[in-house]
């Protein structure tokens, strides 16, 4: 993801998040390693390797520990 000229990991969810029950597709950004505010700024999110497929899991706790893998697994990446 890219801030003010500045190119941060972070991994994207596009989807409707089954597990919360929701319908409506969202696209959402965690950027690693960025604290300041993002209101007003025009970033840019490059998509550059598929981690999973969506799906429902049985429970919120279950669905947490998966994230937390797959967040680990980008910061893990070299890119």
């Amino acid at each position: 993801t890219l801030v003010d000229g500045v190119l941060y990991k972070s991994i994207t969810n596009i989807g409707v998040r089954p597990t919360l029950k929701s319908d409506r597709i969202l696209c959402e950004t965690h950027i690693f390693d960025y604290n300041d505010s993002l209101y007003g700024k025009s970033i840019t999110v490059s998509l550059f390797e598929f981690i999973r497929k969506e799906q429902k899991f049985d429970s919120f706790c279950e669905l947490k520990d998966e994230v937390h893998r797959n967040i680990q697994a980008v910061k893990d990446m070299d890119y």
